[in-house]
This record gives structure tokens, sequence and C-alpha cells, in this order.
């Protein structure tokens, strides 16, 4: 099978026009950037899990993402590399961060076919009950001495209280 190249999407109309014309396939969409080179390694993967792809069931796609901000931040980019999955227009899954032994993984279940279906009004996850969310708080909290609860990570805090 030929190589598919990876499409790359430069503008917010580029972007409709792909996930449009593309709309009944899974479209694996990379949110990079040049001076990354985990982003730059992971364009490398891409290529070659697009040769090998099932091209009827999946397309790919590469952005920018400080080029297209708005694309960035519809699709809620807050760091490069980020994988998302779009089907029907919808984003249905995502890959935060270098992670290029997952991407293989999904791309090779999502060619396969098997793309979750959402099913509305149902949770994915059985709720927690308060019980349950006191215990699992509990044994966190004593798996050590003092324990950080924050915001954020340590690099970039998002709690309006931390002092430096």
């Amino acid at each position: 099978m030929a190589p598919t190249p990876v499409a790359v999407i430069a503008s917010v109309d580029e972007f409709s026009r792909f996930i449009t014309d593309n709309a009944q396939l899974t479209a694996v969409i990379h949110f990079w950037a040049s001076w990354s080179e985990p982003c730059v390694q992971l364009n490398k993967n891409l290529e070659l899990l697009a040769a090998d792809a099932d091209n009827s069931k999946i397309v790919f796609a590469k952005i920018e993402a400080e080029l297209v901000p708005e694309v960035s931040l519809a699709h809620k980019i807050v760091a490069v590399p980020t994988i998302v999955f779009i089907k029907n227009k919808k984003s249905f899954d995502r890959i935060d961060g270098f992670h290029p032994a997952d991407v293989t993984k999904k791309v090779r279940q999502y060619s396969s076919g098997t793309v979750p279906a959402p099913i509305a009004g149902v949770p994915e996850k059985k709720a927690e009950t308060k019980e349950e969310l006191n215990k699992r708080l509990e044994k966190l909290i004593k798996q050590s001495r003092c324990v950080l609860f924050m915001k954020g990570n340590p690099d970039e805090p998002r709690c309006g209280s931390f002092l430096y």
C-alpha cells in the first residue's frame, strides 16, 4: 500500500474542511510545535502509522498549535504534543503528552473500526459513593507523612493561594 501523507493544516478553514470531508472516518489530529523535539519525533511516528493504517477508516493530520490558536483553544490544547481523535465532527479521545506506544495502540484500534460510541445520559464510570471516596482519600493521605494536594503541577501551580 502506498504511504498516505499526514495532512498539514494551517488555518481554521483547512481544519473545518478536513474534518467535514472526513466526517465518516476517524481523524487523528496531532497538535504540535516545531520547537518541541517530542513533537517532531511524533510527526515521524505518525507518518509511519499513516503508511500502515487501513486508510478506508482513518486519516491523519497535523496542526501547529500556536499558528492556529482558534482550533487549539476549541480542542482545549494546553500542551504539545497532543493527539485528538475525531469522528463525525466530534472528538472522542485524546492523548496528552509524548506517548508514542499509546498513539500506535489507539491508531491500530480505531483503524480496525473499533471506536467507542458515547451513550447519551449514561455515565462511563459508576459514580463513587461518599464512603468509597473517603476510603480512597484516607488511603492517599496515609501513604506518606506529608501529602500535597494542588491544582496544576509543581512548575505551574494553578491555585490562587500558592506562595513562592
